[in-house]
């Protein structure tokens, strides 16, 4: 067995006899998001057959199934016929899920580093008002900024924030929503729409795409506990790096 199928058995097997078998499921999912997100399974990586895996683990093929639907649900795994389950080299994001940029690629084992190109604040034009629910002398802060991951640009991120949103010492170099929520504004409910368009001259120049190459466009509203709006955020991702995954049940 490869020297990877034997680091994921090894890291899975630990603690897996102390669960009862109503939490081997969940056991599973988080020893492979773990061991994604710590590189014990990198991306491009197959992993070894539902058949190899349960025999090594002693689990059976039916929860490991069930396992591995899950994390393919996530966008952690992907499995492709004729070749087997595979860690996937693109950007991957579930739309049921609620981290930032941030978390959801360090989850997958890629370090993030973002640019800042805008962090001002400001008063709102009468459209911002709106969609923040504040008032025309109330400040905001502007953030625009380019995410990287591995070094390489992925999504260009136009976000507005009430200014009592954020603590005054952020810088916009670090996960905002990691912030948020050790202010207390994280939000805890979101309504995204999700739509194809082509870059203009600044989407292109900031991700190092042709003019007009066609875009994943992103739109998040974020409401905090008490419903008040705490981010309006536009995010544009490159289609050639990034899929967003969705997972429908009857």
């Amino acid at each position: 067995m490869p020297s990877m199928s034997v680091s994921l058995v090894a890291h899975l097997s630990a603690g897996l006899s102390e669960q009862s078998r109503r939490n081997i499921h969940d056991f599973l999912v988080t020893g492979f998001h773990i061991a994604i997100e710590r590189r014990i399974l990198s991306p491009g990586d197959l992993i070894p057959s539902e058949r190899e895996l349960s025999a090594e683990l002693g689990v059976s093929r039916n929860v490991l199934r069930r396992a591995i639907s899950t994390l393919e649900g996530d966008g952690f795994l992907v499995t492709r016929h004729g070749h087997g389950t595979v860690v996937p080299s693109d950007h991957r994001k579930s739309t049921n899920s609620s981290f930032g940029f941030s978390e959801e690629m360090a989850r997958r084992g890629f370090t993030v580093t973002t640019r800042v190109l805008r962090a001002e604040v400001r008063f709102p034009t009468p459209t911002e008002s709106i969609n923040l629910g504040i008032g025309p002398t109330d400040e905001l802060i502007d953030l625009a900024r380019v995410r990287l991951a591995d070094g390489e640009p992925v999504a260009l991120e136009l976000a507005l924030i009430p200014a009592w949103a954020l603590p005054t010492s952020y810088d916009a170099t670090t996960s905002l929503y990691v912030t948020m929520e050790g202010h207390g504004t994280r939000p805890v409910r979101l309504l995204q729409e999700i739509g194809a368009v082509a870059a203009d001259a600044d989407a292109a120049r900031a991700l190092g795409v042709p003019l007009a190459a066609p875009m994943l466009r992103i739109t998040r509203k974020g409401f905090g506990a008490d419903n008040a709006v705490v981010e309006f955020t536009t995010s544009y991702f490159r289609n050639d790096r990034y899929t967003w995954v969705t997972e429908v049940r009857r």
